[in-house]
């Protein structure tokens, strides 16, 4: 299945695993597709956050996106992401339109780099 139809799965107040241990073991596409997800519910003014447990520390593809889109209501045991600490769940609005629609208009690369930089 697409990364798109694996996010649609996940829905508000689900509690997600995931692998971790740097960028080689953490998941970096259904991620980003569930924050997209998750900032187009917040646009209508649903709430949509999820808890997300994983094994060791990810990147930004994973918590920073859930982060910007304030789709993150527990994170643990690891918030080694900048965005993810900084966040403290409310949505960074004008960080995470302009990523999304970076995301939407370019690759997966250009959303990472994006992320990465910041």
């Amino acid at each position: 299945m697409t990364a798109a139809e694996a996010a649609a799965l996940i829905h508000s107040g689900d509690q997600i695993g995931m692998s971790g241990f740097t960028g080689s073991g953490y998941p970096k596409a259904v991620p980003i597709e569930l924050a997209h997800r998750i900032a187009d519910a917040h646009f209508r003014g649903e709430k949509f956050q999820v808890s997300v447990f994983t094994g060791a520390s990810t990147g930004p593809e994973l918590d920073g996106a859930l982060a910007m889109a304030g789709g993150i209501h527990l994170r643990l045991p690891y918030q080694s992401d900048p965005e993810t600490r900084s966040a403290s769940t409310p949505a960074k609005w004008s960080t995470w339109t302009s990523i999304s629609a970076m995301w939407r208009s370019s690759s997966n690369t250009a959303f990472s780099a994006s992320l990465m930089s910041r």
